[in-house]
């Protein structure tokens, strides 16, 4: 249990805690007057792209490499290839640009491994001449150079910023993340995942950039305010959305193929500020602001709202399957409101008894036979409430629930269930996206390959990767394949004959669930060891054709995993559902609460749905994502490139506990402040369901009453979290915390733990939009906004306030455009529901900042072992 700063928050809530809000504080992410902490010119924040291979496309890296300021290209010194890579990146960066020159650095790494070098000093040096660019040398093992080159890339910018985005390039097994993670964390890791892109925020002091500056003329922050903030306003939000590159160039408006592709797909509406808006920099500058007016004359509408506050509690359910300190017996609760005895519970010993005056209600409980030592001292401790079954235990050992990473991957005899859509929508070709087709040009030295590609062969190829991947993190692993036109036909694991479901049951969602159960009862599924061959033949001879049976496919599926334990449904689609039980146009509601029944039914059996929309076509993702977000999955809307990274990210965030739900109890002083639960609540319950290794709860909690004088000096806090492990035992875990209080909202403040403020806001902002509540969501989004922009002082306060802004901007965007417009179509509403429930799904990940320490401990968690892992995905990159 994590909190939102070091105090808890118990202002009276008298004009200190209102404030007046304007319109254009709804607009603006970041602040027209200026930070402080702006104003030291030598001092600036990096946000900071670790990226991984090329030849895989992501369009975070694309928007990046579109927008970043400067470019660290990286090769290996034992790797005479990776330098040839380093030239043809920086080759495709002056085309993708439009520019003579990029500020760039050429760095040559592992100077540790001198002994096996292949690329010598002088041939490094000589590359680095003919591009115009500085060149160093750095070793991230030990640290060599590796902050003088990332101050000598910054050097290269030909302008001062308040913060600069930084993209690390070059080709696989080079250190790009090792430079990065070294650098942002001062920690060297080793055989880290190459799979994983990341960004990091980092604030640094770089000794002499304002005067480099000032002397070039080139000092921006000699500027006006409002010039200041147009740029920064600029950057922040092309940061954030890293899901959607922009689609004007450095010189106004881009006419290249990606840039024409995105306006034939893009969500947003044509004349929104943000298509609009540049976005590699130099960026347009906004006219100097009038002179203010005499307060008789207003000139903005502004209201008077409730100021935020770090009222924060974040629950991480990531660890579940940790082994922690386990309690025997039973735990002890309070007769009157069911608290857990625990090591912040107030106890006296009177002979053979425990008398323990509850901190929460105040009851004296009388503990007879009860010595003071066996109350737990630790602040998280589990309680085992049953075993698991006989049959369940073989599956849990094989499930790792206490193993290694891969352990806990590994799911035993859990199914995953891929339903592809093979509607004659599939058959459409994309264009390649333009970064990817410079790339391949600046590799080959040629032209000569296909810029185009169907949606099905995408989703195909991205598939059987997969599954290769798969075959060897988790060869135990059943893989069942599902695909669906009008009909809907199980192929199983490729050795038996294609069942076709009855189409006289489309309609009905427990016969499908039935045909599905009984179909399993039937067949003996292999491990996808013993079944790859089989299953990848057969998606090589999926073809296009008919309508859409999304939901009796999706009831289908759902029916063969029921009884499962750890098992998940993917299911990638193109279109809308037109045929069968849930579709779109047969009632928008009945469709909705169609997919709401399957996301509970779900949930109920431990199933994990995902979403997995190709872009293109509407979807009705309002109508089809309540599946994916109430059983835990995930939702998304995708370029047809795309599939195959988030396909592999679904799998790496496995299930780590099912049958989850949380018991949050506060003080009777404080409430639960959440539209979802009645007001007053000191005591609620919140149904997870399936928790992920990305699973992070959070709670806002204010005050109960602020006129009556609340005279404590700390507050008692209690998670109880019941769920049931891949053995199938049934845990409860308790979670107790005592909090310091304040009035002082200065102090409190000061304190601030950021990226939990952060991603509670983006949680609970996503959460109100989604249920149609825009205007409330952005008075919330707004406020916290308000309170960052006075409450950060340390380095890592400051990185996550920049992080919390650039995770929100397209959250922003979207609530500012909702509320503007009146025009809201198809395409809106898919773009909304996949950003809110991306939001939704955040983890505190996410929001931390480089300084923060958790960030080095994530680093150090994303090494892998797996050498062939490792191979094959630099087999696929060569």
């Amino acid at each position: 249990m994590e909190f939102g700063g070091n105090y808890v928050y118990v202002g009276g809530g008298g004009e200190e805690d209102t404030e007046l809000v304007t319109d254009q504080d709804h607009k603006e992410l970041v602040p027209t007057a200026p930070q402080g902490d702006q104003d030291s010119g030598d001092t600036c924040l990096l946000d900071i792209l670790d990226t991984a291979g090329q030849e895989e496309y992501s369009t975070t890296r694309d928007q990046y490499t579109r927008t970043g300021d400067a470019f660290l290209l990286v090769y290996s010194i034992t790797d005479k290839y990776s330098l040839e890579e380093a030239e043809a990146i920086y080759d495709m960066m002056l085309k993708i640009k439009g520019e003579t020159r990029v500020p760039a650095v050429l760095c040559g790494n592992k100077v540790d491994l001198d002994a096996t070098r292949v690329v010598t000093h002088d041939e490094g040096k000589a590359l680095a001449q003919k591009l115009g660019i500085p060149f160093m040398e750095t070793s991230a093992k030990d640290g060599t150079n590796i902050c003088e080159v990332f101050e000598t890339l910054v050097m290269e910018v030909p302008r001062l910023e308040p913060s600069y985005k930084v993209v690390i390039l070059g080709s696989g097994a080079v250190g790009k993340s090792a430079v990065t993670v070294r650098y942002t964390t001062n920690t060297f890791v080793d055989c880290y995942d190459p799979t994983i892109e990341d960004s990091y925020r980092k604030n640094v002091h770089i000794k002499g950039l304002r005067e480099k500056h000032r002397k070039a003329g080139t000092d921006k922050k000699s500027q006006s305010t409002s010039e200041r903030s147009q740029s920064a306003t600029s950057e922040v939000a092309q940061a954030g959305g890293t899901e959607r590159p922009q689609s004007a160039s450095s010189k106004g408006e881009d006419t290249g193929i990606f840039a024409q592709m995105r306006r034939l797909l893009s969500f947003k509406k044509s004349g929104s500020a943000e298509q609009q808006r540049p976005t590699s920099a130099p960026v347009g500058r906004a006219p100097p602001p009038p002179p203010p007016l005499p307060p008789s004359v207003t000139t903005k509408t502004s209201k008077k709202y409730e100021k935020a506050t770090s009222n924060v509690v974040l629950v991480s359910l990531k660890t579940l399957d940790d082994p922690l300190a386990t309690a025997t017996g039973d735990p002890v609760r309070c007769g009157n409101c069911d608290a857990v005895l625990s090591s912040i519970s107030n106890t006296v010993q009177e002979a053979e008894n425990l008398n323990w005056n509850c901190e929460f209600c105040q009851k004296e409980n009388i503990l007879p036979n009860t010595k003071k030592d066996e109350i737990p001292c630790e602040a998280i401790i589990d309680y085992i409430m049953s075993p698991p079954a006989p049959s369940d235990t073989e599956a849990g050992q094989q499930a790792g629930a206490t193993g290694t990473e891969k352990d806990k991957l590994n799911l035993g005899k859990g199914y995953t269930i891929y339903c592809i859509d093979i509607s004659g929508s599939m058959g459409y070709s994309t264009k390649l996206p333009e970064l990817q087709v410079a790339w391949k040009k600046a590799r080959d030295r040629s032209s000569n390959f296909d810029t185009q590609v169907t949606r099905l062969a995408a989703i195909k190829e991205a598939l059987k990767r997969q599954l290769e991947r798969l075959k060897l993190e988790n060869p135990d692993r059943r893989v069942i394949l599902v695909q669906f036109a009008n009909d809907v036909t199980i192929i199983g694991d490729g050795a038996q004959e294609p069942f076709l479901v009855d189409s006289h049951i489309k309609d009905s969602f427990d016969g499908l669930v039935a045909c599905g159960k009984q179909y399993a009862q039937q067949m003996d599924t292999r491990t996808l060891e013993e079944s790859y061959d089989d299953i990848t033949a057969k998606i090589t001879d999926m073809h296009t054709r008919d309508c859409t049976a999304l939901g009796p496919a999706l009831a289908t599926a759902i029916g063969m995993v029921t009884g499962t334990k750890g098992s998940e449904v993917i299911l990638c689609t193109d279109g809308a559902p037109n045929s069968g039980i849930g579709r779109l146009h047969s009632s928008d509601t009945t469709c909705k609460d169609y997919f709401t029944m399957v996301g509970n039914y779900a949930k109920e059996n431990g199933i994990v749905v995902s979403i997995l929309a190709v872009e293109g076509e509407p979807v009705g993702l309002e109508n089809v994502s309540p599946c994916a977000n109430i059983s835990g999955g995930d939702v998304d809307v995708l370029a047809p490139l795309e599939i195959m990274r988030q396909l592999r990210l679904i799998s790496q965030n496995y299930i780590v506990a099912t049958n989850v739900c949380l018991v949050f109890q506060l003080h009777p002083e404080l409430e639960v402040d959440d539209e979802d639960f009645p007001k007053g609540s000191s005591q609620i319950v919140k149904e997870v369901g399936n928790a992920t290794r990305d699973t992070d709860v959070t709670f806002f909690f204010k005050r109960r009453n602020n006129n009556k004088d609340l005279d404590v000096e700390r507050l008692p806090f209690q998670v109880r979290v019941s769920f049931t492990m891949k053995d199938g035992r049934k845990m409860m875990r308790i979670i107790s915390k005592s909090m310091d209080v304040t009035k002082d909202r200065a102090k409190m403040e000061e304190g601030m733990n950021v990226a939990v403020v952060g991603l509670a806001t983006a949680q609970q902002t996503a959460d109100l939009a989604s249920k149609g509540k825009v205007e409330m969501a952005r008075n919330k989004l707004t406020s916290v906004n308000r309170m960052l922009n006075n409450a950060c002082n340390t380095d890592e306060q400051k990185e996550e306030r920049y992080t919390f802004r650039a995770e929100c901007a397209e959250l922003h965007q979207n609530l500012n455009d909702r509320l503007s417009s009146n025009r809201y179509s198809a395409r809106d509403s898919d773009n909304s529901s996949r950003v809110y429930s991306k939001m939704m799904k955040h983890s505190s990940a996410r929001f931390t900042g480089a300084s923060n320490c958790k960030k080095s401990n994530i680093a150090s968690k994303r090494q892998t072992t797996d050498s062939e892992v490792r191979q094959q995905y630099y087999g696929y990159m060569s």
